[in-house]
């Protein structure tokens, strides 16, 4: 499994279960780009494409869902959950 250290351990025990051979080989690292803001409140739509992005969006966005955008696109039911908070 190629997914960064400490986000694949969950599939590869469902995996393992299955009868699978599981070899973790991460490719990517995730890290953030800075800590200014995003501010996000002149948009109408914000499109977030994984977990990690939806994590790190609201990590620079703060505490404050005031500037979150309404209806937070997603493309898994994680990354829309971590938008909403």
């Amino acid at each position: 499994m190629t997914r960064p250290e400490g986000q694949s351990r969950e599939l590869a025990v469902r995996l393992e279960e299955l009868g699978h051979e599981v070899v973790l080989c991460p490719l990517v690292r995730i890290e953030p780009l800075g800590d200014e803001p995003v501010d996000v409140t002149g948009y109408d739509w914000v499109i977030v494409t994984s977990a990690n992005g939806a994590d790190e969006l609201a990590r620079r966005q703060g505490i404050s869902s005031s500037s979150r955008p309404a209806r937070p696109p997603a493309r898994s039911p994680r990354s829309a959950s971590i938008c909403r908070q």
